[in-house]
């Protein structure tokens, strides 16, 4: 396939990154830790987070290039995923920084990660972005940690938003469960994509 071909060029050539989404601590789950380190598969001790980086040391081998990826985590988790990012020899992977979203304050005096609307503030002051414009990073892949299925260096879909000159591209699936029909959906209103 053509787009995939593109895509893999794309990663050889050193043009894409990725940013895993990890400063969730796991509350939503009822569980005392960072949601990243969520046993998915306790079995065989692998979590959301060891997934996502095996599937992009995969990718790194198949290209054989080191691939930049950076790890938003929060105050919080920062440090015992950057334990067990250690422990695991980052899964092989060898170019890996961890930056933080500050936490937020609430009316009710609640503290919380702040969302991810401010990640590229975040990814600027950790003087993550100046280095990766200087290694030719052109675009970036989001992952965020909570999505086992995703693909952090996908080439079809990095070589079908680059072929097709869009300033973004995402893999959807489509809701048909009335129950859950607004839930992270994808609308389209008035020609501009949104999602809610």
């Amino acid at each position: 396939n053509q787009h995939k071909l593109s895509g893999i060029n794309r990663l050889k050539e050193g043009k894409v990154a990725a940013i895993f989404l990890a400063a969730g601590t796991g509350s939503r789950l009822g569980i005392k830790m960072p949601k990243a380190l969520f046993p998915l598969f306790p079995e065989k001790s692998r979590t959301l987070l060891s997934i996502l980086c095996e599937k992009a040391a995969f990718t790194e081998n198949v290209v054989g290039k080191s691939l930049p990826i950076a790890i938003m985590c929060s105050e919080k988790n920062r440090q015992e995923i950057q334990q067990y990012l250690e422990k695991n020899g980052f899964f092989g992977l060898r170019n890996v920084e961890l930056f933080e979203q500050k936490a937020i304050q609430h009316p009710s005096g609640e503290i919380s990660s702040g969302g991810n609307g401010d990640l590229y503030h975040f990814l600027e002051k950790a003087e993550i972005l100046p280095q990766w414009k200087a290694l030719g990073v052109e675009e970036v892949s989001l992952i965020p940690i909570d999505n086992p299925l995703a693909e952090p260096f996908d080439p079809f879909l990095i070589g079908f938003r680059f072929e097709k000159s869009l300033d973004a591209a995402m893999i959807a699936i489509k809701n048909e469960e009335e129950e859950n029909k607004h839930m992270g959906a994808l609308v389209d209103e008035g020609g501009e994509i949104r999602i809610l």
